[in-house]
């Protein structure tokens, strides 16, 4: 009896084994998952529709909701969403978001593009020269330069708005050339009716809020210094009040969701950087998509000379691989702690917090994001490399294991490393 009951137990064994052992791996799946998303009516804010449209959320396992896009809020609505949670990711930058750090913990999470909308705007026909020339054609430093500059606009009629903001980008400029304000004639008007006024030649130079310069620019008016020539000069320090002038646009949740969706959070990045990348490499095909979207939703009328502008001059977008000294290397301005930290210095000048209340901590996981994603990248590269070997070497499933390599490829290509890892794992796996 002991006897039957010890080559039952054999055989159950071997059986057990030769299953385990002859059992393929399972393919992997990408959950299938909701987001309740917030768009802007901003050329700079509605840049998800590029990714909707070419169903790269799709690719992820992202569905927008409500459908088909999200809603479209300004600013004040949507933070108001995101501290309700009835919103689970909204368009934002930290600046933007900043007063809401009293009531949430925030998470900035990926960057899109860099808002360098102010600049000072010159006619095309009475040969201004650009800080730009200054610096590349007569190789002038920064300081020099900006002073040839501003000095151009000594005695002319120069257009301002009412806008106490835009005044302190005006007066910072004039500040660092070394200029004083009072020696050009300014002229004061309402923000929309300067791109008339600058047409009809009652101004030389100008100075407004986005939809002038874009106007002017698709024009043929020039910039001759921008918020972006002050931040690239800037001191690298939280501290440098130039990079006020500027911000990094880009896609915020919560900390807690953050916490809790992880994965979902590095696929949505991933779909940013595949849509910031199209923007750069196609962009004619990318303003097809989001020119009559943003018209539609923003009551605009801009052309594809206004996007073009936006694009390339006023709120430029920025690839991953673009992206990597903002959070590798501190000597650049750009690095992306100063803008943080020079908000919230602003912040705490207002009054609304006090010194040291509010960290970058407390408002940004973007760099760990990135930080992940390239940690991943490069797991990826290397998995790649053994998935090869196996698929040569290997005497498992070799078909299904090249299509999962491939699977890994494309995924890798569209910046989602993390399912490219999962897929080429898998890969390795089936070719055994």
């Amino acid at each position: 009896m002991s006897k039957k009951i010890l080559i039952i137990g054999l055989l159950f064994y071997l059986l057990v084994f030769s299953l385990g052992v002859f059992a393929e791996p399972k393919v992997p799946e990408i959950p299938q998952v909701d987001v309740s998303f917030v768009n802007a009516p901003y050329i700079d804010h509605t840049q998800a529709i590029i990714g909707l449209d070419k169903g790269w959320f799709s690719d992820v396992g992202i569905t927008l909701t409500p459908k088909p896009f999200g809603k479209v809020l300004t600013g004040d609505k949507q933070n108001a969403l995101l501290a309700a949670g009835t919103a689970d990711v909204i368009s934002g930058s930290v600046g933007l978001v900043l007063p809401l750090a009293k009531k949430i913990d925030l998470a900035f999470f990926v960057a899109g593009d860099v808002f360098q909308g102010y600049a000072i705007m010159a006619r095309p026909d009475k040969g201004y020269k650009s800080l730009n020339y200054f610096i590349e054609e007569k190789g002038y430093n920064f300081e020099k330069a900006l002073n040839e500059t501003i000095s151009q606009m000594e005695g002319k009629n120069f257009i301002i708005p009412t806008d106490p903001i835009i005044k302190g980008f005006m007066n910072l400029i004039f500040e660092k050339s070394k200029i004083n304000v009072d020696l050009v004639k300014t002229i004061i008007l309402e923000d929309p009716t300067h791109a008339g006024a600058m047409a009809a030649g009652r101004g030389d130079f100008e100075l407004g809020g986005v939809p002038a310069r874009l106007s002017l620019e698709a024009q043929g008016f020039i910039s001759i210094v921008t918020s972006f020539d002050l931040a690239k000069s800037a001191k690298a320090s939280v501290e440098s009040d130039e990079l006020r002038s500027i911000f990094r646009d880009g896609w915020v949740t919560t900390k807690e969701y953050w916490q809790n969706n992880e994965d979902t959070i590095l696929r949505l990045a991933s779909v940013m950087f595949r849509i910031t990348r199209f923007i750069n490499d196609e962009p004619k095909e990318a303003l097809k998509i989001h020119l009559p979207f943003i018209n539609t939703v923003g009551g605009t009328d801009f052309g594809e000379k206004e996007g073009e502008v936006a694009y390339n001059s006023l709120h430029p977008f920025y690839t991953f691989e673009d992206q990597f000294s903002w959070y590798f290397d501190e000597s650049d301005p750009l690095y992306l702690d100063y803008e943080i930290g020079s908000y919230t210095s602003m912040w705490v000048d207002k009054g609304l917090y006090k010194p040291g209340e509010v960290a970058k901590e407390d408002l940004s996981v973007a760099d760990i994001v990135y930080k992940k994603l390239l940690k991943l990248k490069l797991e990826d590269e290397s998995l790649f490399r053994k998935a090869e070997i196996s698929i040569n070497g290997g005497k498992g499933n070799i078909e299904k294991a090249k299509e999962l390599l491939d699977k890994a490829r494309y995924h890798y290509d569209a910046y989602n490393f993390l399912d490219a890892k999962r897929f080429a794992e898998a890969a390795i796996q089936f070719a055994k």
